[in-house]
């Protein structure tokens, strides 16, 4: 009778492994004691590849060459390609070796692929589906429909936010900066600044942008960021006509919001603790935490942020326009911007989930 260890797990995941990217299951009526799923890729890596390899990711490269119109590679890219999945179906059968001591460490088949993923990644089919590279204002203006009002989900103080789709179809979100407006044009530079330094799990991904001039021969300012889906925080606590502060939505309850503040918070720490200069956000509200599909919180609108320390003194004491209610009251005072500014303004946030009610309420007045 054999013994329980950690090489039965390695087992378990090569097969697990093989079927994912065979299609074929270990009990399926084609193997039996003679053959099984690791004897048949086996044999078959590398001369008969293709017939053991799921069809889905042929068809898949396919799809995806015709789209982006990359028929010049095409033979690269499916070599590489072919490559990597020879690559992942040898890490199965290596994992699910008959003999326990001749299976993989999990530790090497974690970092083996890791590496094929990075090899994978760099070919132009995936590369593509990673950024959106320097998109002219035609591709904005296809994409929004013409910036039309139907496409419209979000406006602020410095500009608007359209939903659109790229030619290949991917969804994005287009902020527009209103250049006419005093401090449109800052509220840009800062959004690109904190682009350039700023990458989380709980906070907007910024695809791109765009400066250069529209069809009127205009100024032109935008960001594109990846599309959340399920709207803002403040949309879902008070809904989009704004005569009712409570939840909407009856699943919206005490564990979800308290996974959407522990987000907020996380993206916060981030911010503050581990980003080099700390960065202050500035402009925290309900509005400006976006949810995704999964109704994970991301904190966006960075056109306030300020990067800290301060080298320039002169910089540090400066007039924020925040959201009243949200803004701490030193803000007021003149007082530089700090990471105690967006605790404040977390607080109220927190306060506002939980209670229902909202800092700009009529029932608050003076102190």
């Amino acid at each position: 009778m054999g013994y329980v260890s950690s090489y039965g797990d390695v087992y378990s995941f090569g097969i697990l492994l093989l079927e994912m990217f065979t299609g074929l299951r270990p009990n399926d009526d084609m193997f039996n004691d003679e053959l099984n799923l690791h004897n048949f890729v086996k044999s078959a890596l590398p001369e008969r590849a293709e017939e053991i390899l799921d069809v889905v990711f042929f068809q898949e490269i396919e799809e995806e060459e015709t789209m982006y119109k990359k028929a010049s590679s095409t033979c690269t890219q499916s070599s590489i390609i072919l490559e990597c999945l020879i690559s992942i179906c040898r890490t199965g059968v290596a994992c699910s070796a008959e003999l326990p001591n001749e299976r993989m460490k999990i530790n090497d088949v974690e970092s083996r692929l890791r590496l094929i993923k990075k090899k994978l990644l760099k070919t132009p089919v995936y590369e593509g589906k990673q950024t959106i590279n320097n998109p002219s204002f035609k591709d904005l203006y296809n994409a929004t429909n013409g910036f039309s009002s139907a496409n419209l989900i979000g406006a602020g103080n410095f500009g608007s936010v359209y939903n659109g789709t790229l030619f290949d179809g991917t969804t994005i979100a287009v902020k527009v900066f209103n250049l006419i407006r005093p401090g449109g044009s800052k509220s840009f530079k800062s959004e690109c600044k904190a682009a350039i330094n700023i990458k989380h799990r709980n906070i907007v991904r910024v695809f791109t942008a765009f400066s250069g001039v529209d069809y009127q021969g205009a100024r032109f300012k935008a960001v594109v960021y990846k599309f959340m889906p399920n709207g803002s925080l403040e949309e879902w606590l008070r809904g989009k006509d704004d005569t009712n502060w409570r939840p909407l939505n009856f699943n919206f309850l005490i564990k979800k919001k308290l996974d959407i503040a522990i987000d907020v918070a996380c993206a916060l720490r981030y911010l503050h603790c581990d980003c080099q200069p700390p960065i202050a956000h500035c402009n925290l509200k309900p509005s400006n935490v976006l949810l995704d599909d999964e109704m994970i919180g991301h904190v966006g609108d960075f056109g306030m942020a300020r990067f800290l320390p301060a080298i320039d003194k002169q910089n540090r004491f400066i007039c924020i326009k925040g959201s009243t209610g949200y803004i701490p009251p030193e803000y007021d005072l003149g007082c530089e911007a700090s990471t105690y500014g967006d605790v404040y303004s977390f607080g109220i946030l927190l306060l506002e989930m939980f209670t229902g009610i909202r800092p700009s309420d009529g029932i608050f007045t003076g102190k």
